[in-house]
């Protein structure tokens, strides 16, 4: 499913300036088992969440931040955001859960400056694991949104 995703007014981009900021000064921009991409590598920035959350973590705050300079550093590529959730809970739950979470990052990548038309979001639920065991660890790493980078 893929939607043109409205601004939210409701997360002010000085506040997420801010709260990016923050994560980066505590040392929280980047976590080594989730490193944030650049446009050349090919690998999606990742954002994870908590359980049954959709709220951005500072971590998730701060790779929001870095792929929306990139992206606007960069007035050809685009941003392809998806959302997705773990294994647990109904597969509806899931899908609206997953979408949640991509329109939260895809609103913050506006907030930032990114425009709307450039950004491209889908949500999949539980779909397309990253992981497929049963444990806390796997499920953590299946919480999350990809934004991968692309020409328009």
């Amino acid at each position: 499913r893929t939607r043109m995703i409205p601004v939210n007014a409701a997360r002010p981009l000085a506040a997420i300036l801010l709260y990016a900021a923050s994560a980066a000064c505590f040392g929280q921009a980047k976590d080594a088992s989730n490193p944030a991409a650049d446009a050349a590598s090919g690998r999606p920035f990742q954002i994870h969440f908590l359980t049954d959350h959709a709220d951005l973590t500072p971590n998730g705050m701060a790779a929001v931040a870095e792929a929306a300079q990139t992206l606007n550093r960069s007035a050809d590529a685009k941003a392809m955001v998806a959302g997705y959730a773990d294994e647990r809970g109904s597969d509806s739950h899931n899908l609206a859960l997953s979408e949640r979470r991509a329109r939260t990052v895809a609103d913050a990548l506006i907030q930032l400056g990114v425009s709307p038309a450039r950004i491209n979001a889908s949500w999949y639920g539980e779909a397309r694991p990253v992981c497929e065991s049963h444990d806390e660890a796997c499920w953590a790493k299946n919480r999350r949104v990809d934004i991968g980078l692309g020409a328009e």
